[in-house]
């Protein structure tokens, strides 16, 4: 049986489905709050609330449906939910859809009637119990300017054409410097001309610019009403922490235990997220490109070829020393095969294969160390191959191979290093004259070294995507296991907590004391508002800005709205920026460290925040949490990524 995440419901309309016996529960899907409720219970859920199901989609978790609500705009309906109508002058196109989705995102949340219009003129605010939207216009007569080419992200079909200016005497909703849109009391204006297409597209940002405004109202909620809500959810948590059957010292060690497993599965994600970004860092044809030259330009390499995936480095002639001796022999040029999916190389002599030697079934060897096949016994070189092939370091991987076939190893009599006298001497002046071809070495690449560059490029891209496929994989089993185990060892903590205090003889939900943490986050440096629903106190900060650790410039972030789950669900924190997000390591990241979904990249600063969910000092996780977005180790591959956030003013 499927679930349906209701998504923006408010308290009212919980309450309503509390009334009716409606089963369902909190939850966070990506960056968005919802009800998740059964599908044997929809369309009941959906009467109680006066809404209708106008699409669904699956979404990323198997056996939970996006269901798309909207309340049915007809005229004289239900007086305490409201109607949406259009304006009378409309100089669009797409009015019907452009109506239809300010009713279906507005509606659930304003709950009266709404206006919708494309007048394209100076409009006065109006304030008479209902809410205006006003596509393309402006509250009073104010500059021109053009519309960019893209708006969040989103293409504008209106771009180079003629746009409104903010009035400011409202909120001004920006994307970067562009002003999009101003919030006067109960009338918004959309500064661009959204009716000129009737594309999709346009419905898409009417969307994207309604639920901000959905967010600036929600923010607007008074200092006073969000303490009262932190102290009635904050006591509501540790209240029911207090019914876990386990005793303070089982708690202790089950916390204990959860703690040791958190940060070994911490660690590990951290490394395979390491890999990742390397990996995606690196997957560009002009650094594979770079890589094939770098190749071509190690010493003793003639050419290289790439076949079948694999890169194929052929060689000048090569000799090696007879440490008993002291004289060199000359071993071959070889064609070195160096496969993305292999771990070491394999050599191939292009000369001579000689058999001196008892060990490989008296197969005759390839060089001095190297066995029929191509293979060789390495060592301790085996790691270091390793590590070259899993970072594609090509070129290193092939000086080292041609050192290892100039090898000869004697220690306690090593039979094949003994076999170096099997190999013919080398000819008087035959190294000299193999460093002066070396020396003279043509710097332009030939048109077949043009191809097998090209060739070289989409192997090494079709193994970059690979790895990542495969870590991509492997980090998001690991993140669900993380947020589990967080959120257990959240539950855990906040409960053997609240068994202390009840050993003390201490007030079990202290609401003085949360209040106090309530006003100690509103002054947390940086928080400029702080709104709490249900479960979830979210916190908007000032511009957040994070200096390069290597060019010491300074870079714009953004302004972030931090989402704290105080029950430790989705890893307690997300962060989402609201004035810009950038491709990245992956599309649209909310900054550096923190992916489009909100989600930050693995850290350590996180092993944290489940103590200080735990006992609900916000404040001090707030503070850890700016500190995550503005401060960044040279050492961390998404550093080189800050240059594409802009520099700060």
């Amino acid at each position: 049986m499927n679930s349906y995440f209701l998504r923006r419901l408010n308290g009212e309309q919980k309450a309503k489905l509390d009334a009716g016996s409606i089963s369902f529960y909190d939850f966070v899907l990506g960056d968005e709050q919802g009800v998740i409720v059964q599908s044997d219970v929809l369309q009941p859920a959906l009467d109680l609330l006066g809404l209708k199901l106008k699409s669904e989609s699956p979404s990323q978790y198997e056996g939970i449906v996006l269901a798309s609500l909207y309340v049915p705009a007809t005229p004289g309906g239900d007086g305490d939910v409201g109607t949406t109508s259009s304006g009378a002058a409309w100089k669009g196109k797409n009015q019907e859809g452009m109506t239809r989705v300010v009713s279906s995102v507005l509606m659930p949340f304003l709950r009266k009637d709404i206006v919708v219009a494309n007048p394209g003129v100076v409009v006065a605010p109006v304030e008479d119990g209902k809410f205006y939207v006003n596509i393309f216009s402006t509250a009073a007569t104010t500059t021109h300017s053009k519309s960019p080419a893209s708006i969040w992200g989103i293409p504008l079909d209106c771009a180079n054409a003629g746009s409104w200016s903010p009035t400011g005497t409202g909120h001004v909703f920006y994307d970067g410097s562009c002003a999009v849109a101003e919030l006067i009391g109960n009338n918004l204006y959309i500064m661009h001309n959204l009716v000129s297409a009737g594309s999709a597209r346009e419905e898409m940002l009417l969307t994207v610019i309604l639920e901000r405004v959905i967010e600036k109202m929600q923010v607007e909620q008074s200092a006073a009403k969000a303490e009262r809500l932190f102290v009635d959810v904050g006591s509501g948590f540790l209240n029911a922490a207090a019914e876990m059957d386990k005793t303070a010292a089982e708690l202790q060690e089950a916390a204990r235990e959860l703690k040791k497993e958190l940060k070994k599965k911490l660690r590990l994600a951290a490394a395979e997220e390491l890999k990742l970004l390397r990996n995606e860092r690196l997957s560009t044809d002009d650094i594979f490109a770079a890589e094939y030259d770098a190749l071509l330009r190690v010493p003793k390499v003639k050419d290289v070829q790439v076949e079948n995936g694999e890169i194929i480095v052929s060689t000048e002639l090569l000799f090696a020393r007879n440490p008993g001796t002291g004289r060199f022999h000359e071993i071959g040029e070889f064609k070195i095969y160096l496969s993305p999916s292999a771990a070491a190389p394999r050599w191939m002599n292009q000369t001579r294969q000689v058999n001196g030697t008892t060990l490989d079934h008296g197969r005759s060897m390839q060089g001095v160390h190297i066995w029929h096949s191509g293979s060789a016994c390495l060592g301790n070189t085996a790691e270091i191959f390793k590590g070259l092939f899993q970072q594609r370091e090509w070129a290193l991987a092939a000086q080292i191979a041609i050192e290892f076939a100039e090898s000869c190893n004697q220690v306690n009599n090593d039979a094949a290093g003994m076999g170096i006298r099997y190999w013919p001497l080398a000819a008087e002046g035959a190294i000299a004259a193999r460093d002066e071809r070396i020396k003279n070495k043509a710097v332009v690449i030939t048109e077949a070294q043009v191809a097998y560059r090209a060739k070289y490029a989409t192997a090494c891209a079709e193994r970059v995507k690979q790895i990542i496929e495969g870590t991509l994989d492997e980090i998001a089993e690991m993140r669900k296991e993380i947020e589990r185990l967080q959120q257990e060892l959240v539950i855990c903590l906040r409960s053997r907590l609240v068994k202390q205090r009840q050993a003390a003889s201490k007030r079990v939900a202290d609401r003085s004391q949360l209040s106090r943490e309530f006003k100690s986050l509103l002054k947390t440096a940086k928080v400029s508002s702080v709104a709490v629903r249900a479960g979830t106190v979210s916190v908007w900060t000032d511009v957040l800005s994070c200096q390069c650790p290597k060019t010491r410039l300074r870079h714009e972030i953004g302004k972030f709205r931090i989402d704290i789950h105080l029950d430790g669900r989705a890893d307690g924190v997300r962060w989402y920026n609201l004035s810009r997000q950038l491709d990245a390591v992956n599309q649209a990241q909310q900054a550096p460290r923190v992916l489009n979904s909100g989600r930050g990249c693995v850290s350590e600063l996180r092993e944290a925040f489940p103590d200080l969910l735990s006992e609900l000092k916000l404040s001090v996780l707030v503070q850890l949490a700016i500190e995550f977005i503005e401060q960044m180790d040279s050492d961390e591959p998404t550093s080189s990524f800050l240059k594409i956030w802009p520099e700060a003013s």
